[in-house]
């Protein structure tokens, strides 16, 4: 039998009920079902001025370690400006060691949508190593960095997709909407969703023969577009097994093919969020 986590936060009791129907549903299937929320984590003056919903059937999660013993995990949560709820990302800010560790079941599931059916990566043994994380820093100008599990530990769910960082992330020009921390909203993409790059394709490595590296579909990251859509395949550029073409989501939520030879500056300015550059996109 499953065991499933249904993990929410709630300040007026809307996604609570949410969370009642859902382990409800959960249980009709056969699963064995824990609800539990996050802790409260406005000031008490707060929560009793804008009279939030304190009373509830539903413990606090036990801490992050509980996440291990589940086989799913379903969250709820609460927007703010366009990101969850800041007391459900603090209970996530505390379970990094849990993944890191390899001791998430949920982590090491393979999730069919994150793979494109022209690789396997799942059936992989990389060079190097899997990334638990990318991202680019702005020390030495720009590089890429990343955290590294072992070729084969643990048994992360694999990925080939990666977020959009821009041209070196934060901090630099054309930075994307996202990277490390980013708070990135829908408004704030100044250029247009439709002119955006959110998300793209990545191999991290080369097309053929030996990877030198996978994503975990946990925590792959962002990708840079400083080096643009070179043949190489390296692990810091975006990557495909498609001939002649990748496939990107756009921030409107649009998948369009981005030809490997597309002009490097296009692809560039395409990655930015808020550059004010106009992209004929038809050069992508």
């Amino acid at each position: 039998m499953a065991k499933v986590l249904v993990l929410y936060y709630s300040s007026y009791g809307h996604i609570e009920q949410m969370a009642d129907a859902i382990a409800e549903g959960a249980r009709a299937g056969g699963a064995e079902v824990d609800i539990r929320r996050v802790a409260e984590t406005a000031p008490p003056e707060v929560v009793a001025a804008a009279h939030f919903k304190t009373d509830t059937a539903h413990p606090e999660i036990e801490g992050p370690d509980a996440l291990t013993k589940y086989d799913a995990i379903i969250v709820g949560t609460p927007t703010r400006y366009g990101r969850m709820a800041s007391q459900m990302a603090a209970f996530w800010d505390t379970t990094g060691g849990v993944w890191w560790g390899g001791g998430w079941a949920a982590a090491n599931n393979k999730v069919k949508t994150f793979q494109c059916p022209t690789d396997n990566s799942d059936n992989l043994t990389p060079a190097a190593g899997i990334f638990a994380n990318l991202y680019t820093t702005t020390a030495g100008g720009g590089s890429p960095q990343g955290s590294v599990f072992a070729p084969n530990y643990p048994a992360l769910g694999r990925t080939n997709y990666a977020a959009n960082a821009g041209y070196l992330g934060r901090g630099f020009p054309y930075a994307g909407p996202y990277y490390p921390d980013s708070r990135t909203t829908i408004l704030a993409i100044a250029d247009g969703t439709s002119n955006t790059l959110g998300f793209g394709e990545w191999l991290g490595g080369a097309e053929t023969g030996s990877r030198d590296y996978v994503g975990s579909w946990m925590g792959v990251g962002a990708v840079p577009t400083a080096w643009g859509l070179g043949p190489t395949g390296y692990w810091h550029q975006f990557a495909s097994k498609h001939p002649g073409a990748l496939l990107f989501g756009f921030c409107d939520g649009s998948v369009r093919p981005v030809k490997k030879g597309a002009s490097a500056n296009v692809f560039i300015f395409a990655s930015g969020a808020a550059d004010g550059v106009v992209v004929d996109l038809d050069q992508l």
